[in-house]
């Protein structure tokens, strides 16, 4: 079948469909307008024309819902804008992006993230204050959300979640910066130029927060150990969780000073008991992470391989690694009348190596803790692991001292009873 012919709904309907790929055909009555059938049985109006000496296929419609007469109509229309250097296809896709919602906003931003740059942590916290906070802003365009809009609902947060209110709009706030940089109109100028989260920093709004600073005081650590040994032998499993496994996950990060999502995603792979270090690649700072293993801690890790069930040092329930140890933590609460949080054993390790007067670099590198280039110092002392050795050693020996365990190298070694 000849690929130009007089365009009428008998003929086209005729049309039979290519093999594979697709097939165009043109009405020997209206030169802007063509038609293009695909193997899947699509058949499409198109206009073919040269734009910056390229062909540029722009779609009008299908056939047959379109009818042959509106999209003769709409070519012309068509065929004038592309000979006149604007593309049509161009214009869609920005009136497109233009009301695009907060939630499609927020899905591109995540699938830009890679797991490098964004935690699944964090990944969940998002979807949180989306689901949450901003559940009613979900389906609006990002055009509609004002800076009146943002005052307001910051005000109601803020009544009775100060801290909500910040971390809620620190969120909005990365979401424009996103489409800002990512989405620009024909002129190359970006689709979102005004963020309106900036008035909250420009008339000082935002709240004021309080740096964390709990810790494991010198005299709670005898306690705290302590209930640790009787949380193993009287718990119960948590979630299919034993008792041992958050007991030795909570003394393994006072132990070392990681992180907590650094510990509990913690593989067998990533342990290097040869050379007695551990690895971690996926940190807060982007850097991978190697620290030496102490006594104490080869101990810990050489029991619980013995009894390894999966990939990770610290397993959760099928097949994948701890996850947030709420119950074991109450429980231990109460054993030990100790109140502490995860990351209170990690500035806990911190407080303990000031203490002991550990260089600064040093204490840095064991917790990873980025030095900012301006340290010109910093920047000229090049810190291989094994000079991080001792001090890790003198670290977990204060703990165990304070903490009065009798034999420094055993893990479950207190055999005095809890004190009433």
């Amino acid at each position: 079948m000849d690929n130009k012919i007089k365009f009428t709904k008998q003929r086209l309907e005729k049309i039979p469909l290519p093999d594979s790929g697709r097939k165009v055909y043109f009405d020997t009555s209206n030169p802007d307008l063509a038609l293009r059938v695909t193997s899947t049985g699509r058949k499409s109006f198109v206009v073919i024309k040269k734009l910056n000496g390229r062909p540029k296929y722009v779609t009008l419609g299908q056939f047959p819902s379109m009818s042959i007469q509106q999209a003769s109509i709409k070519s012309k229309k068509v065929a004038i804008e592309l000979s006149e250097g604007h593309d049509p296809n161009a214009k869609r896709i920005q009136n497109k992006l233009e009301n695009i919602t907060l939630e499609q906003c927020f899905e591109a931003y995540i699938e830009s993230k890679t797991l490098a740059q964004l935690s699944e942590g964090s990944r969940k916290s998002y979807k949180a204050i989306l689901n949450n906070w901003l559940k009613d802003w979900k389906n609006k365009p990002l055009k509609e959300i004002t800076t009146n809009l943002v005052n307001q609902r910051f005000r109601e947060i803020s009544k009775e979640y100060p801290i909500a209110a910040n971390n809620t709009f620190r969120f909005v706030r990365a979401i424009f910066n996103f489409a800002q940089g990512e989405w620009e109109d024909s002129n190359g100028d970006p689709l979102f130029p005004n963020n309106p989260v900036k008035k909250l920093t420009h008339k000082k709004r935002w709240h004021k927060e309080e740096r964390r600073q709990g810790v494991l005081k010198n005299y709670e650590l005898e306690p705290w150990f302590k209930a640790l040994e009787l949380y193993e032998q009287t718990g119960t499993a948590q979630g299919g969780v034993a008792p041992s496994t958050f007991a030795d996950y909570f003394r393994f990060v006072l132990m070392t000073g990681l992180r907590r999502r650094e510990a509990s995603n913690l593989r067998w792979s990533d342990i290097d008991f040869k050379g007695r270090t551990i690895s971690i690649e996926q940190t807060k700072n982007k850097h991978t992470h190697i620290i030496p293993i102490t006594s104490y801690v080869m101990q810990l890790l050489e029991k619980r391989s013995a009894n390894r069930a999966n990939d990770f040092v610290f397993e959760g329930r099928g097949g994948v690694s701890l996850q947030e140890p709420k119950k074991a933590i109450e429980k231990i609460r109460a054993l030990s009348d100790v109140h502490f949080t995860v990351h209170d054993l990690r500035r806990t390790f911190i407080s303990v190596a000031e203490s002991l007067e550990i260089s600064p670099y040093a204490i840095k590198r064991m917790v990873n803790h980025k030095i900012p280039e301006a340290d010109v110092t910093g920047g000229y002392i090049v810190w291989e692991v094994e000079r991080l050795r001792a001090p890790m050693a003198k670290i977990n020996e204060m703990i165990l001292s304070l903490a009065k365990v009798e034999d420094r190298s055993s893990i479950v070694s207190i055999k005095k009873t809890i004190q009433q």
